[in-house]
C-alpha cells in the first residue's frame, strides 16, 4: 500500500480501525491487489479500487474473533459470535454460508483448491467441511493443538489425497476412492516415531505423480532432532510408497519451519533452539538448510549461508514460479543484513542495504 493509498483508508476510516490494524491489513488477491481486507471492533469489512474510492465492498458487523482467507484470496472465513462464515470473495453478491454448529472454533485453515476448510475447536476437536455446502464431513479428536504443527490436516495440491499428523504417524485418506468423501479409515500411513510437524508442498514438482512432503522430529533422550523430505507415491507396493529425499540431524533444534518454493522443486528448512549455547544471542539460535526434491541435484540437503552471521529473522521464496527460483534470507543482529540467494545452488545473489 503506497502512503497515499494509505492515508486514503485511515481518512474514511479511521472511525472505526486504528493505525496498528490498517497497517496488519491484508491484500486478498494477486490479480486484484486494490482489494483491503480490515478487521475492527465494529467488524470486518473489504475495500476494493481504493484509488476511485474507499467504500466498502462488503461488511461483517460486530465484534469477530479472527478470519481466515485462502490462498488466492478468494474464499475468506470469519469467526462470529454466531459462529463461522464462509464468504465467496469471487462472486458478484460475496455470497455467505454459516456453519452449523462452529461458535467454539479457533483456528481454520483452507485446502489448497478451497474445496474444504479445516476447523479446530476445544471441545469438537478438529472438523472438515465442505466449503460449497457448509456441510461437515468429517470430526477428528485433537484436544490440543500446537503453533508449529498446525495445521493437523493437509491436502495434495491436487486434493486427491489427505494427510492426518497423529501421533508418531501420518494417515493418507485416499478421497477420490472413498464413496463418502471421507473414509472411516486411512488407506495409506507413514510411520515415523517422534514426528511432530509435517508440511506438504504446495504443487507437483517437474508435473510428475510424487507426492511430497517435509517432517519434523523431536529429539530425546540424548537423541538428535531430525527433519525429512519424503515422496510419497500411492501407485507403488506398500514397503515402497514413501521414500526419503533429504534428511538432516540436529542437537540443537527444538522448533522447525518449513517453506516451499512454489514450483515445490525444494523446501528451505528453519530450525530453533531457544537457548543459544555460545552465549551470542538472548533469542536462542538458528539454522537454515534447503532440502532438494530434485534426484539430479548434487546435494539433497544444502546449509544456506549467511549474508551476515546470527539469528534468522525471516525467510521468504519469490512467489513467481514462471521465473528462476531464489529466495530472501534476513540475518544477523540488528541492524540485520538482507541478501538474495540462488533457489537451487543457494549462492548469494544480491545484498539489500
Amino acid at each position: 500500500i503506497t502512503n497515499t493509498d494509505y492515508t486514503a483508508i485511515r481518512a474514511q476510516h479511521t472511525h472505526r480501525y486504528t493505525t496498528a490494524t490498517l497497517l496488519s491489513s491484508v491484500i486478498i488477491t494477486m490479480s486484484n491487489p486494490n482489494r483491503i481486507l480490515l478487521r475492527g471492533k465494529e467488524g470486518t469489512e473489504l475495500i476494493q479500487n481504493i484509488h476511485e474510492s474507499t467504500e466498502s465492498q462488503f461488511k461483517i458487523p460486530g465484534p469477530n474473533m479472527f478470519y481466515e482467507r485462502s490462498n488466492d484470496g478468494s474464499k475468506l472465513a470469519v469467526q462470529t459470535p454466531e459462529g463461522m462464515r464462509l464468504v465467496d470473495l469471487a462472486s458478484s453478491d460475496n455470497a455467505a454460508i454459516e456453519l452449523e454448529d462452529s461458535k467454539g472454533v479457533q483456528n481454520a485453515h483452507f485446502s489448497p483448491l478451497n474445496g474444504y476448510i479445516l476447523t479446530w475447536e476445544r471441545n469438537a476437536g478438529l472438523k472438515i467441511w465442505c466449503v460449497k455446502t457448509g456441510k461437515c464431513l468429517k470430526q477428528l479428536n485433537l484436544k490440543m493443538i500446537k503453533k508449529m504443527s498446525w495445521p493437523n490436516v493437509q491436502w495434495t495440491a491436487d486434493e486427491k489425497y489427505m494427510f492426518h499428523l497423529v501421533t508418531n504417524e501420518v494417515q493418507v485418506y485416499d478421497i477420490a476412492a472413498s464413496a463418502e468423501i471421507y473414509a472411516e479409515t486411512p488407506q495409506f500411513k507413514f510411520r515415523s516415531e517422534g514426528i511432530s510437524s509435517f508440511q506438504l508442498a504446495p504443487a507437483l514438482f517437474n508435473n510428475d505423480e510424487l507426492y511430497h512432503f517435509t517432517s519434523f522430529n523431536e529429539g530425546k533422550k540424548g537423541k538428535p532432532a531430525k527433519t525429512f523430505a519424503h515422496s510419497f507415491d500411492p501407485k507403488m507396493p506398500a514397503a515402497r510408497q514413501f521414500q526419503c529425499v533429504a534428511s538432516k540431524s540436529f542437537f540443537n533444534a527444538e522448533e522447525c519451519t518449513f517453506q516451499w518454493s512454489p514450483s515445490a522443486h525444494a523446501a528451505l528448512v528453519l530450525t530453533h533452539t531457544s537457548v543459544d549455547t555460545s552465549g551470542d544471542s538472548y533469542y536462542g539460535s538458528t539454522s537454515l538448510y534447503l532440502f532438494s526434491m530434485d534426484p539430479a541435484a548434487s546435494e539433497s540437503a544444502i546449509t544456506v549461508p549467511l549474508a551476515k552471521e546470527g539469528p534468522v529473522s525471516d525467510v521468504a521464496w519469490s512467489p513467481d514460479a514462471s521465473k528462476p527460483p531464489c529466495f530472501v534470507v534476513i540475518s544477523g543482529k540488528m541492524p540485520a543484513q538482507g541478501c538474495l540467494h540462488h533457489g537451487v545452488s543457494c549462492d548469494p545473489l544480491f545484498l539489500f542495504g
